[in-house]
């Protein structure tokens, strides 16, 4: 037996109430990293749009984009930009 669509694919859906929302839902005040906090541990960003993108295993933190050829001003270093979790939509 084959299966039918019921709906759309998780992404259209996902950009419909990123376009139309963008404010995050309530559980994410509480379990969600805000901008500039580590977010290794949650995974997931309070403000909408943002992703926790890693630096390496002692730091990441939520940003729009992550770019790995440039160096941190703060130590030289580059980021390793591995997203540990999906962009925050709302």
């Amino acid at each position: 037996q084959k299966c039918q669509p019921v709906g759309p694919k998780t992404p259209e859906l996902a950009g419909t109430i990123q376009s139309r929302k963008r404010t995050v839902g309530p559980w994410v005040v509480d379990t969600c990293s805000k901008k500039w906090e580590d977010c290794r541990s949650s995974g997931c960003c309070h403000e909408v749009g943002t992703t926790c993108f890693e630096k390496n295993v002692e730091w990441a933190t939520c940003e729009q984009t992550c770019n790995s050829t440039l160096k941190d001003p703060a130590d030289n270093k580059t980021w390793s930009c591995k997203a540990l979790g999906p962009k925050s939509w709302g």
